[in-house]
């Protein structure tokens, strides 16, 4: 009787395990089978240090801008030749301050910072930036610090943005007081993960998030240091169609509310809440929908409160 494995086609590597290795190629016994025919097609480097850009297939022929790079991968990512639609296309970037105002992203991108600026060991882009000329569905950032020497809003996203994710990156308002570090517009699942939120001298003068009308579904804050005159704002006339918005595992520092959620639509677990305001009354500091807060402390200018409140014996 013939067996199931004498029936399998039979590979071009011999006595070799397939597998994937850190690139999203296909290794097998030592060879290698990238997802496209001419390579690391889907890998781009940047480096604003470099005298003028080259094709950004490699350290040494690095992209000089950030744009450039974004704008490779998005062409990439929407080549239907290429495949990529279930694929990720990989930026990586360093340099002393990239200074630019970056107006389009990538899809199913992931940008990483290597390298140090300053006092940073992180990669450091300077500017405001509005990434809506191209959809940027399923972008990610990693190990990346950012700050302007403009004041204004650092990152405004709209519903184009969705899926966006920020992991391990810093929001500076050092040199101008910036407004807000986030500002999102119907953007569904948004991540903010193991984030910091850097304020000097004036904390984000609006709010370090502002989430505002529209679907913000599956949206996550987590593990997150968050400055602000208003820590995370989030609009009476926010939606979410499938879950809740979720604030877990934060301290967040303002100097009036900690959260201000007037959609009452945010579940928030975990969390240390610091206020300069009067915290005489045991609402004051926050605004939320008690039912979905848990095991948070709130710390103000009179007296240290559990959220939702529990009357001291």
């Amino acid at each position: 009787m013939a067996t199931y494995a004498a029936k399998l086609r039979k590979t071009a590597i011999a006595n070799g395990s397939i597998r994937l290795n850190s690139q999203g190629q296909i290794s097998g016994g030592g060879v290698m089978e990238p997802f496209s025919s001419r390579g690391l097609d889907s890998i781009f480097y940047v480096d604003g240090n470099v005298v003028s850009g080259g094709d950004g297939r490699t350290w040494e022929t690095a992209f000089k801008t950030l744009a450039a790079g974004l704008a490779a991968a998005h062409s990439y990512m929407s080549t239907s030749a290429n495949r990529a639609w279930a694929h990720r296309a990989t930026v990586f970037c360093c340099g002393d301050n990239l200074e630019e105002n970056l107006v389009l992203g990538a899809e199913k991108t992931d940008v990483i910072g290597v390298g140090s600026s300053a006092g940073y060991t992180k990669c450091y882009l300077d500017g405001l930036h509005v990434p809506a000329t191209t959809n940027t569905w399923g972008m990610r950032w990693f190990n990346m610090a950012f700050g302007s020497t403009t004041q204004g809003v650092l990152f405004t996203l709209t519903s184009i943005s969705g899926g966006m994710e920020f992991h391990d990156c810093i929001f500076s308002s050092r040199g101008p007081a910036h407004t807000i570090a986030v500002k999102a517009t119907a953007v569904g699942s948004l991540k903010i993960h193991d984030c910091k939120f850097e304020a000097a001298p004036a904390d984000f003068s609006t709010a370090g998030i502002d989430i505002l009308a529209g679907d913000a579904a599956q949206t996550e804050i987590m593990r997150s240091y968050i400055v602000g005159a208003v820590g995370i704002r989030i609009n009476a006339s926010t939606t979410t169609t499938a879950g809740n918005i979720l604030i877990n595992d934060c301290v967040i520092k303002s100097s009036g509310e900690t959260i201000n959620d007037a959609s009452s639509l945010a579940v928030v677990t975990n969390c240390r809440l610091i206020t300069a305001t009067n915290t005489t009354t045991v609402t004051a500091g926050y605004t939320g929908n008690q039912y979905l807060w848990a095991n948070n402390v709130l710390t103000g200018a009179s007296t240290c409160d559990e959220i939702p409140y529990r009357a001291q014996s």
